[in-house]
């Protein structure tokens, strides 16, 4: 998938239409060399045969008539990037059934956002290692659910941590008092997620935290959400967040909710009709919308509801049920993703 943004949209489109234009030129004289040395053998074989003569000429019109997208799968799924375009930021939505794991990697920086629950802890790890990953530059944790924070000890124990950023919910389990324990002896710096806290990931790659600005009863409702803007590119992530955090966010940047639309949007709590508000989604509008989700799950997520209002502002749906991990990539003016299959999807805007 490729985004483009309004100022960049000209000049990758006219790259692409150079592109066409050779490649329609190259084929049209393949053709024709075609037709000249079998012209003969087409004109012996089928001299009398009508049906035959009818069948090719059905053949020739077909490829005729769809030339044009011939040609625009050729540069699309054939041709080599332009020159120009490279992905420099890389966000990996990883399958961690029923829970949250979002790495991004951008100027040789990488930030963990959630590790999803316990029983998925091998597949994080074996994940993680495949990208040769050492150090966790930043890890955040929006909330202390064991679906969202359930192998934050283990990222603790195998990797070297600079930061830790998490809200002030406190929470009385085990798992999260032994993960603050970990984190004390290991003397690791911990930030106090919030609105307005912004994290440094280097050149052109934006982090800022939207919230929570306040205490909340519910611990899906403290969840951080988080902004990451690279270039022209935007992402949203937002835990569990529900629709209470989504209106205080939009009474928030109620004089600014231009910059809440993004082009990727990490659905909030799994698709739950808890989150994904429609006044939230007509703010943030995004082109691609990506549910964490486990198969079989008993609360049968992501949501219908939700699923309509997303399909309402017209923004493509991904799960990591049906694809597992995700890859989403961007060099700060377009986006594309990458499925389990390993082929590469991109929406021209």
């Amino acid at each position: 998938m490729k985004i483009f943004k309004s100022k960049k949209k000209k000049s990758y489109l006219r790259n692409i239409r150079q592109k066409k234009n050779k490649i329609t030129s190259y084929i049209i004289r393949i053709l024709i060399i075609l037709a000249i040395f079998l012209s003969p053998v087409f004109y012996d074989s089928t001299k009398g045969n009508t049906d035959f003569l009818k069948t090719l000429n059905t053949y020739i019109y077909n490829i005729n008539k769809n030339f044009g997208t011939i040609v625009n799968d050729i540069v699309t799924n054939f041709l080599p990037p332009d020159e120009n375009i490279s992905s420099n930021l890389t966000v990996h939505f990883i399958d961690v059934g029923q829970g949250d794991a979002e790495l991004i990697q951008v100027n040789g920086k990488n930030f963990l956002i959630d590790t999803g629950g316990p029983e998925y802890r091998e597949n994080l790890l074996n994940y993680l290692d495949s990208l040769n990953i050492k150090k966790i530059d930043v890890f955040l944790i929006t909330h202390p659910h064991a679906d969202h924070m359930g192998s934050a000890q283990s990222i603790l124990e195998r990797y070297r941590v600079d930061k830790v950023y998490m809200t002030n919910y406190v929470h009385t389990t085990e798992l999260y008092k032994n993960f603050l324990l970990t984190v004390k002896e290991k003397g690791i710096k911990v930030i106090q997620a919030r609105r307005g806290v912004t994290i440094d990931l280097g050149e052109n790659a934006d982090v800022k935290i939207l919230a929570p600005d306040r205490k909340y009863t519910n611990m899906n409702s403290s969840s951080a959400v988080v902004k990451l803007v690279y270039g022209k590119t935007s992402f949203l992530f937002a835990g569990d967040a529900t629709k209470e955090t989504e209106k205080d966010i939009l009474e928030n940047e109620e004089n600014n909710l231009r910059y809440l639309k993004v082009d990727v949007y990490k659905v909030a709590h799994h698709g739950s009709d808890t989150s994904s508000g429609s006044d939230f989604l007509n703010a943030i509008r995004p082109e691609l919308s990506i549910v964490t989700v486990g198969k079989d799950n008993i609360y049968k997520l992501p949501n219908k509801a939700v699923v309509k209002r997303l399909k309402k502002i017209n923004s493509i749906i991904l799960t990591t049920r049906d694809n597992g991990t995700i890859k989403v990539f961007s060099d700060g003016k377009n986006i594309s993703y990458q499925l389990k299959n390993g082929s590469i999807v991109k929406l021209y805007k």
